[in-house]
């Protein structure tokens, strides 16, 4: 990476120039000097990503954190492929430290947040859950890495910070049985569909009101998602899935490319989504349970996890990053446990070589010795 690429330099003119991802300048200090054509400006962010130069009239303009904010988000949106609701989410966090800052007449020069601000920033939080101070501290850390790896910050100032404990929830979902309820009350072959797909491919929202036909197969047998961050994955539809869906794309009257398109043939909203997904909820008479459309998702791991397959091929199923996010489906009840220590190889069974030895609960297993065993070794005596 060149070192145009990691900190701001200064031009003929004398001026601070930083050449960013094409953003919005809402700082007055701030303005384009690069056409949009051009592609050659270095970015500031991961990778250098080809962007458009931006100038500060003064060294200030170039540390604003609005504007550094800004930048940081269109980076997210459109070299991470970062969802609507993650922008949303850190531009809130983020925001929520700002004003912060500017209410306690701290600094919001990035170059002088210190860890001492941000613990203030924390514990001004404290009425809320861990989860959501957990977060703000994770979005701004966020923040702080990307401004570090471009060279406007040396260090990280969230690293110094004491974060909450957080009580991990297990992430719950609906049984097998609420499941074919579910199926049952959804009141057409489209609803059925959508409960399905939610059941048998572990969907996200978004990833479902997203599909197109032409991610399905020829032969149903499998349907390519796009996920988080632009990550492609595959995704086997049993049996069961791919009856539903032939059922469905036979009497499909819409020629729009989208799988479950509104009216209109455009994509289905979000607030029609889930006025569909509660309908089918409450017709089921499940609408006290809890059920969510995302904890549909979590039958779907919980389900694979019992049916002993392996974590892996499960965190490559829900399109995880992270092994640690797929390892919070990997807890059982007690009579699952019970059930895996019945499993275990019955060791008073003995083999054809040791028959007529004594047998019994308290015998005695004598471990055969390996040939490198010296012939005045100790034998090993186990007892059950």
């Amino acid at each position: 990476m060149s070192l145009a690429c990691r900190q701001p330099h200064i031009d003929g003119g004398g001026r601070h120039v930083l050449a960013v991802p094409r953003t919005p300048v809402r700082d007055r200090h701030v303005r384009s000097i690069v056409p949009e054509h051009q592609n050659e400006a270095t970015t500031i962010g991961l990778g250098c990503q080809p962007g458009a130069a931006v100038v500060a009239d003064n060294e200030q303009g170039i540390y604003d954190f609005q504007y550094l904010v800004d930048s940081f988000l269109t980076y997210l949106e459109q070299y991470r492929q970062a969802s609507p609701l993650t922008l949303q989410a850190y531009g809130r966090d983020l925001r929520r430290l700002h004003d912060f800052l500017v209410s306690h007449n701290l600094t919001t020069d990035v170059r002088q947040i210190s860890s001492r601000e941000l613990q203030a920033f924390a514990v001004s939080m404290s009425g809320l859950s861990a989860a959501t101070i957990t977060r703000a501290l994770n979005a701004t850390s966020s923040f702080f890495s990307y401004l570090r790896r471009s060279g406007l910050v040396e260090s990280n100032p969230v690293e110094g910070v004491v974060k909450p404990k957080q009580t991990r929830s297990l992430p719950q979902g609906p049984t097998s049985e609420q499941g074919r309820r579910l199926v049952q009350a959804a009141g057409d072959i489209r609803d059925r569909t959508i409960i399905m797909l939610l059941l048998t491919a572990g969907l996200r929202r978004s990833e479902l009101l997203n599909l197109r036909i032409s991610d399905l197969t020829a032969d149903l047998s499998r349907i390519r998602i796009m996920g988080k961050g632009g990550k492609e994955r595959v995704i086997p539809l049993p049996g069961q899935t791919r009856q539903i869906l032939k059922q469905y794309l036979a009497g499909r009257e819409s020629t729009s490319e989208l799988l479950f398109p509104n009216r209109c043939a455009k994509r289905m909203g979000n607030s029609t989504f889930y006025r569909i997904f509660k309908r089918i909820v409450k017709r089921a008479g499940l609408d006290r349970a809890g059920i969510t459309a995302h904890s549909l998702r979590h039958a779907y791991a919980t389900m694979l996890l019992h049916s002993a397959v392996d974590v892996k091929t499960v965190q490559e199923l829900l399109g995880h990053a992270d092994l640690s996010t797929t390892s919070r489906y990997l807890h059982s009840d007690g009579a699952t446990k019970q059930a895996a220590a019945e499993a275990l190889p019955d060791f008073l069974a003995y083999s054809n070589e040791n028959e007529g030895e004594p047998a019994g609960e308290a015998a005695a297993i004598h471990l055969k010795k390996s040939p490198e065993e010296e012939p005045n070794q100790i034998r090993s005596q186990t007892t059950i």
